[in-house]
């Protein structure tokens, strides 16, 4: 069985399907590592209410927290598609 395919400099390089996949993994890792890291920040009971000064609806924080979460991984399917785009040369004429 060969398995160049699965060669360290193809592995790195996002213009490949090996690549794209890594990279793909790597960067849904990360958003998803951000995205309980800043879950925990804004479930923190005491950080809330001494912010606010007040009493905060549960419902809102579950409604920020997966508003974020969103957003959070949008940004790494842009990063995603603006970093294996710019490997490959796609775009350019």
């Amino acid at each position: 069985m060969d398995w160049r395919w699965l060669s360290m400099d193809k592995l790195i390089d996002p213009g490949t399907s090996s690549g794209a996949v890594a990279l793909a993994f790597v960067i849904i890792i990360l958003a998803w590592l951000i995205s309980i890291a800043t879950t925990r920040l804004l479930q923190r009971p005491l950080w809330t209410v001494g912010k606010l000064k007040r009493r905060v609806d549960e419902t809102v924080i579950r409604y920020i927290l997966r508003v974020k979460n969103l957003i959070i991984f949008f940004v790494a399917g842009l990063i995603y598609e603006g970093s294996s785009t710019c490997s490959t040369g796609g775009g350019q004429t």
